[in-house]
């Protein structure tokens, strides 16, 4: 019997923006004198890029209010990579009510990551003993 395989494997992991790039939007953030500039900073910034639970944090930790913080992560939540690291976020705030309203704008969120497409399977097969030829298709569905 001889089998012939074609596949096709997605694979998506969590980078964010780099290091450099990320670095030099936390320089534009701490350059501003005042909360709605850097709040400015972060709302054009978000729709380009995708971030880590920890570059989230690191961006909530250039404000010094509570308010302001969770005022940040409400611009980026949507835009985070992996949101089964959140908990790095929640752990920013010293005050339950803070960890609490955090952890609620993080609930329930999807991975900013493009989806893998969905496929399904034939194996398609003819002949019999050792003439049987067989071979997998796999279709995208959209």
């Amino acid at each position: 019997m001889k089998t012939f395989l074609f596949s096709v494997a997605a694979t998506f992991s969590v980078y964010g923006m780099d290091s450099g790039s990320f670095n030099q939007l936390k320089d534009r953030i701490e350059r501003e004198g005042f909360s709605d500039s850097k709040f400015s900073v972060i709302r054009s910034a978000a729709p380009r890029n995708t971030f880590t639970s920890d570059q989230v944090a690191e961006v909530m930790d250039l404000f010094s209010f509570s308010a302001d913080k969770i005022k940040a992560l409400s611009a980026l939540r949507t835009r985070i990579e992996d949101p089964q690291n959140s908990y790095v976020i929640v752990e920013r705030f010293n005050y339950d009510k803070d960890k609490k309203d955090a952890a609620g704008l993080l609930e329930g969120i999807e991975s900013a990551l493009p989806k893998p497409p969905r496929t399904r399977k034939r194996t398609v097969c003819w002949g019999s003993g050792a003439g049987k030829y067989c071979y997998t298709e796999y279709f995208s569905e959209e």
